[in-house]
This record gives C-alpha cells, structure tokens and sequence, in this order.
C-alpha cells in the first residue's frame, strides 16, 4: 500500500477524497460528510470523478455506497426508460456529448424515440421543418433530385443530427433524407424545443453550442469543396 495509508489512521484514510472540478482541477482531500453535503447540494453529480486516497483509484461518485441514495433519483427513472435513452446510450450524440448523466435524465422529459424502418423518406425537400432528428444507430442518406439525377450530399452516421437548419429558420427543407437501413432517432419537435430554451437553458445551451459546431463544420467543408471547384475552373481557363 502508499506510504500515505501508513501515516493516516484508519478512519481517517477510508473518508479521504479528492474531486475532479469541471476545470480538470483536483479539490481536497475531503471527508465523506463534505462529500455528502455537496451531492444535496448538487455540487457534485453522479458522473462527478473522486479520487480514493483509501486504495488510490478513481471511481463515479454514483459508485460510492454513502452517495448513491442523493443519486437514487437517476437510478428510478432510469429503470422506466427503453435502453435507447439511457444516458449512456443519448451521450453517444455528438451534440448530448457535454451533458452530465443527471442533464442527460432530464432531457428524456423533452424527445421522442422514433423507430424507422430502411427505405423510408424521413424529411422530404420543401416541407416545412418542425423537428430535429439525433441518430442513434443506422445511416441516413441526404440527398437532392437535379432534373432526374439524384445527388448524395451528406451521409448521416450514428451520433449525428439532421433537420437542424429548418428548426432554426422555419424554411422548407432543402434535402430529402432517407433511411438507408433500419433506423433509431432521437426527435426533438420545434415545439418541445422552445420548451428546452425556456425551461431548461442549462441543457439547452450546450445543445445549441453543439448544432453550431456541426453546422459550422458542414459550411466549412462546403467552403474547402467549393474552392475546390474554383480552382479546378481557373487552372481550366
């Protein structure tokens, strides 16, 4: 064992701790009785890091005997849900990624889970969009028609998001979206997204941060695409 469980007595070793802050600092040792206080206060959550100074490993404060009943909420509600949404399953969204265990229970209360079969057209262009959509397994086509032609823009892998454009702007769709395979979805609707933003800002803003990264990214890799296209022309002329 360390050197450290020699020098502290027993009890005083098996109530040491140190917490890992959302700023990737380290913070105390701590007793339990302080640990317990900040789990009611909910300034530690079920997904928070401690470090034993008991045996020196790291464990969730959901695993620590004398936490798990401040935590017994998460447990509960998790039982009622299909596996699709629990936590574990919604953190695989790249735009859910930053939501703690405890953000990601409560979003539950806002989505639908939507089972797609393969071959289905999900969005169609020129439809008004009042939904997004967050894919948790299967692959999603987009796609536009020129005059008989059929173009592939994007494809649409688990963790992803489509149908983000019009919930922001209320415009018609611009692609179709197709099922390639059997498909599962997370759906936020425009209007249990108005609700997230009023209600619940703590899990809307890291969402939104979210959708504008993939936006961002998107709109970059259409700029790199098109430079590329002009280049092509100008070494052609």
């Amino acid at each position: 064992m360390s050197q450290l469980q020699v020098i502290l007595p027993t009890a005083m070793a098996q109530a040491d701790y140190k917490v890992l802050g959302l700023d990737d600092e380290l913070y105390g040792p701590v007793e339990m009785s302080q640990l317990v206080e900040w789990a009611q206060d909910e300034r530690i959550l079920a997904d928070s890091w401690l470090l034993s100074l008991t045996n020196r490993t790291w464990m969730l404060a959901a695993e620590v005997q004398e936490l798990k009943p401040y935590f017994a909420h998460l447990q509960a509600s998790a039982k009622t849900l299909p596996a699709e949404l629990q936590p574990d399953s919604l953190r695989r969204v790249r735009a859910f990624s930053e939501l703690s265990l405890d953000q990601l229970a409560r979003l539950t209360e806002f989505v639908d889970l939507q089972h797609i079969p393969a071959g289905t057209v999900v969005t169609r262009t020129g439809t008004i969009g009042d939904f997004i959509l967050f894919l948790l397994s299967g692959r999603v086509r987009l796609k536009i028609s020129l005059k008989s032609r059929e173009l592939t823009i994007n494809q649409i892998e688990p963790g992803g998001v489509f149908g983000q454009i019009s919930l922001f702007d209320k415009g018609p769709r611009v692609t179709d979206a197709i099922a390639e395979s059997d498909i599962t979805c997370v759906r936020i609707t425009d209007f249990d997204f108005r609700r997230l933003c009023q209600s619940a800002p703590d899990l809307a803003v890291p969402i939104v941060l979210g959708l504008g990264k993939s936006l961002a990214t998107r709109i970059r890799n259409d700029d790199k695409h098109l430079c590329e296209i002009a280049a092509m022309q100008s070494a052609m002329s």
